[in-house]
Order: C-alpha cells, then sequence, then structure tokens
C-alpha cells in the first residue's frame, strides 16, 4: 500500500517554514504595514514631541520630504506581497524580498543571508532587519530656549536627525504577525543641528542685538534619543496589531547644546550706545526624553565674554547728553563765571605770583583762583567745579573716539529657566578689563574722577561689565 504523506510534511520538504507559518506570512502584508506605521507615528507622538535648545518645537512637524522611516511599512507590506504567491514561501524567499525592498535603509547590510532569521520555523519565525535612515532634514527657526537670555526673531539652523532600528517581524503559527520587542535599546534616533552661516536678529532683555557665529565651538547641538519600545500588560514581548493602542516608548535623551555668538546692539537705537560681546551658553543633556527642557537636572552655563562698547556711540550717545544736561542746568549762572574765569593780566604775566595763584597749572591765573588762593575759602569750590567742568565738556563734545571700549566678562550664576529676565539673575566671576586699554575712556574716568567735584561722578558701564545688560 503506498505512504500517503501530510499536506504540512510535504510543503516541509521544499520550505524550512510549516505550513501554518507559510500562510502566516501570507497573511501578514497588511498587519507588517500596521506595526511599523504604529512604531513611526508613535515615535512623533511621544518621543520628539518636546521642545529642544536651538530649534525649539521644530522636530514636532513631520518632514515628509526626508522622512525614509515613513516608507518602511510600505516596503516591508511589499516585500511580503511578493512572497506571498508562492506555492512554498520559504525563510530565503522572503530574506531576499526584504533585502530588495529595504536595501537602501539596511545598515551594514549587503546579503540577504545578513537578515538573521530566527525561531523554531514551526511555531513562529523572526527576521531581524537592522535599518538606518533619515527622518528630518531641513531647516529651522533658531530657538535657544533660553528667553531670559536670548530671544530671537531671524536665523536658521541646519537640523538632521536619523534613526537606527533593529525591525525584528515576526510571524507565529496563531496566524499574527508581530514585532519582537524583548532587546533593550530597541531604536535609537541622532540629532545633529548645525548653524552654518547664522545671522540672527534678536532680543536682549531691552537690547535689540544682531549675532553671528563666533567660531570653534559652532553653534549646534549633537543628542541621542534611546528609545525602549513596550507592548502592552502582557509579558510576551510580542507587540502585535491589536497591542498598537497599548505601544509605549521610554528611554534617555544624552548630548550637549551649544551656543557661541558674537552679540551687537542693533543700531537702529538712537539713544543707546553699541554695545558687543561673546555669548557662551553649553548645555548638557542628560535626562529621559520625555522630560521637558526646563525640568532637565543639568542647567546651561551662561557667560558674557569680552564685553565692550564702541567708544564713539559712547561719547555721542551717552556721555554727551549727560554734559548736555549739566550744561543747561547752569546756564542761568553762566555770567557770573564768566566774570569768575576772567583772566587777571598781573598776576598772570609775572612768573613768581602766577605760580602762587595759578591752582590749575595752566599758564592763566584766573578771578576765582585769586580769590581762592587768598581767602582760602572753600565757599569757592562750586565755582571752581563749574570751570572745570566747561572745560572737561569741551574736550567731549571735541574727541573723536574710534574702537571698542573693553569692559569685562561675567557669568550668569542663576539658572535661567528660572527668571524672566537676565536683570533678576545673580552675576559671579566678574572680570573687568584693563581700566587703561582705551585712552579716551582712560581720560574721561580720570577726570570725572576729580576731588574738585565732591568725590567726582562716574559711568559704571566703564568699570562693571554686567552693568551693561541690566
Amino acid at each position: 500500500m503506498r505512504q500517503t504523506q501530510s499536506l504540512e510534511d510535504r510543503l516541509m520538504l521544499d520550505s524550512d517554514l510549516a505550513a501554518v507559518l507559510q500562510q502566516a506570512v501570507r497573511n501578514g502584508a497588511a498587519g507588517s504595514e500596521q506595526l511599523t506605521d504604529a512604531l513611526h507615528d508613535r515615535i512623533y507622538d511621544q518621543v520628539l514631541q518636546q521642545s529642544l535648545p536651538l530649534i525649539g518645537s521644530a522636530l514636532h512637524v513631520k518632514d515628509t520630504a526626508a522622512d525614509q522611516m515613513s516608507g518602511v511599512s510600505g516596503l516591508v507590506r511589499n516585500a511580503i506581497s511578493a512572497v506571498s504567491g508562492q506555492a512554498e514561501v520559504t525563510s530565503s524567499q522572503l530574506q531576499q524580498a526584504l533585502f530588495s525592498q529595504l536595501q537602501p535603509l539596511l545598515d551594514g547590510i549587503t546579503t540577504p543571508q545578513q537578515i538573521i532569521v530566527s525561531g523554531d520555523r514551526v511555531s513562529d519565525v523572526t527576521f531581524t532587519i537592522p535599518l538606518r535612515g533619515t527622518i528630518v532634514d531641513r531647516t529651522a527657526a533658531f530657538d535657544p530656549g533660553l528667553p531670559s537670555v536670548l530671544v530671537a526673531t531671524s536665523g536658521s539652523v541646519h537640523t538632521l536627525l536619523t534613526y537606527d532600528m533593529d525591525l525584528r517581524l515576526g510571524f507565529s503559527s496563531t496566524g499574527a504577525v508581530f514585532v519582537d520587542v524583548s532587546g533593550a535599546g530597541d531604536a535609537s534616533l541622532q540629532l545633529n543641528v548645525t548653524s552654518p552661516g547664522l545671522q540672527i536678529r534678536g532680543q536682549l532683555g531691552l537690547l535689540k542685538v544682531t549675532a553671528t557665529n563666533a567660531g570653534s565651538p559652532d553653534t549646534g547641538m549633537t543628542a541621542t534619543f534611546s528609545i525602549d519600545i513596550t507592548d502592552g500588560p502582557d509579558a510576551d514581548s510580542r507587540l502585535t496589531v491589536g497591542e498598537i493602542p497599548q505601544l509605549g516608548m521610554f528611554g534617555a535623551l544624552v548630548g550637549a547644546a551649544t551656543v557661541n555668538l558674537n552679540l551687537q546692539t542693533d543700531l537702529g537705537d538712537a539713544s543707546l550706545p553699541e554695545l558687543v560681546a561673546n555669548l557662551r551658553v553649553d548645555w548638557p543633556i542628560d535626562a529621559s526624553w520625555a522630560t521637558p527642557s526646563s525640568a532637565w537636572p543639568d542647567a546651561p552655563q551662561v557667560r558674557f565674554n569680552n564685553v565692550g562698547i564702541d567708544a564713539g556711540s559712547f561719547f555721542t550717545k551717552l556721555v554727551q547728553p549727560v554734559f548736555d544736561q549739566i550744561d543747561i542746568t547752569l546756564a542761568p549762572i553762566q555770567p557770573v563765571l564768566d566774570v569768575l574765569e576772567e583772566r587777571m593780566p598781573v598776576l598772570s604775566d609775572i612768573a613768581p605770583l602766577r605760580s602762587i595763584f595759578d591752582t590749575n597749572h595752566d599758564g592763566q591765573v584766573t578771578l576765582i583762583e585769586a580769590m581762592a588762593t587768598s581767602t582760602g575759602s572753600s565757599g569757592l569750590d562750586l565755582a571752581a567745579a563749574v570751570s572745570d567742568f566747561h572745560s572737561l565738556y569741551t574736550w567731549v563734545r571735541n574727541i573723536t573716539a574710534t574702537g571698542i571700549i573693553p569692559l569685562g566678562s561675567f557669568r550668569v550664576a542663576t539658572d535661567p529657566r528660572t527668571v524672566p529676565a537676565l536683570r533678576f539673575a545673580d552675576r559671579t566671576d566678574i572680570v573687568a578689563s584693563d581700566p587703561n586699554a582705551h585712552a579716551e575712556a582712560t581720560e574721561l574716568r580720570q577726570r570725572t574722577s576729580n576731588e574738585i567735584y565732591g568725590g567726582g561722578f562716574s559711568f559704571p558701564l566703564l568699570t562693571d561689565p554686567n552693568a551693561a545688560f541690566d
């Protein structure tokens, strides 16, 4: 009597997959598409919904032009559809089909056999597909993420987000298609933000500023999103179509953001002198990607280096208006002062007398000098101060100052995320520049500190760099 073989036995002669698995593959095209679509969408819905330094909410919106991950589901479906019509479906056929469809996105895979097949091939079979590609590749509006320090109104950076993922696509003898999520680190995203040719306009407190990259290190950010996938309440670590509503993701975000900008206040503000500074922000990132940047454990370190003020605008927009107001105040007593400042011919012409009465050593003896020397009266100090002021005022009006007056550097001691504006933050590591680094500023400081003014009057900008931003 001739021996009769079962259908499964006969199929196993030509295929390494049990008949029920072959059928699961044939029916798995739609389910595999749903699962890979769900993974892609959940990355956007969960992982990429936080605002980040330098780019703000730029990752919230899908980049349909560059998003290669969004196409994986269709390519996987095409691969399964390509073998579903075969009389016998083998693992090598599906390896070849997956390789052919996904080849541009395969990470380090050069042959179909490098797509790893695991499982007993009777109750289940899994294909491990290492994928790498781009999710976002576009420009984004520059957003430092620190409104108390700098708010950018224009300027853009380049944002590149890529993914690495071992897609473990499986088929079960129960007919289910699944994604195996049993391993740690199911996927990772690499974010790289660069700033080629960065030019910014923005607001620093009350100051309008323009900014450009200061050089090495350039303004930018690198970060890695590590992603672990969970499949729901059961413990089988197999995400099926029915478990998509329970699909969860968690993991870490590790990296660093750097801002390194040369700032210059906008000359459009006619009432303020032009300021320059180097703004340096170093912001370490080590948190859950579900934690908003406002709650990251590591605070950004903010420094203002090489703060300086344009000498020309400092004298014309700040110093001279002050002196103009003083001169207006003194105008009613000017006729009296003119008399007091008249040259005394005899006392000025005879050298021994001139040496006694010429208290300011300008080679001339005035009435006020003669009276002060003869009486020793302090009541004449005001007249002397006014006389000295007029000499200083003439110098201020005629000066042609150029270059930058260096002021110094300081560090923001307060976490800038916790204050509404920089003026509310504590400052530390204040380092003033060489007080004699700019000739005209040095002369102004020396002449306004004259004791004749009762202790002098000063311009805090010349001695305290952080005063420039209050």
